[in-house]
């Protein structure tokens, strides 16, 4: 007869483990990629960008692209819009623009939209998660 004095510890062996497994997979903090000054580099809504050479985070706050799609005849090209959060000495928003305002100077950077992909293609949506903009900042 076999006996079954182990199959508790087990059970809150097996537990414990999906606990910690549920606590430690959970990421409630956006990736951070690393930049430098004058050098372009891409993110993704939510993600954050650390600044090698100074204390400066930026996170893509939302992407706005109303650009005339592949596929469809517009009167107007339409442009992207680009929300920023900018954390130095101090905390600012910011909103760059491709067509009207793709750069801008604050507190001694200058900020600059280089590109928002992917292009919009006519009747696909993609989600804001794969959603990406290529910026550029250098001190002024």
């Amino acid at each position: 007869m076999k006996s079954k004095r182990n199959t508790p510890s087990l059970h809150c062996f097996a537990v414990l483990f999906v606990m910690l497994a549920g606590i430690y997979g959970c990421k409630d903090e956006p990736d951070l990629r690393l930049f430098d000054f004058e050098e372009q580099f891409i993110l993704r809504t939510t993600e954050e960008g650390s600044c090698r050479q100074d204390n400066m985070i930026i996170r893509v706050i939302n992407i706005f692209d109303s650009r005339c799609p592949i596929g469809v005849v517009c009167f107007w090209q339409g442009e992207a819009v680009v929300g920023l959060e900018i954390q130095t000495d101090t905390a600012f928003n910011l909103t760059l623009r491709s067509v009207f305002q793709p750069a801008d100077t604050l507190y001694g950077y200058v900020f600059r939209l280089v590109d928002v992909q992917p292009y919009p293609v006519n009747n696909v949506n993609v989600p804001a998660s794969q959603k990406k903009v290529i910026l550029e900042v250098s001190k002024q």
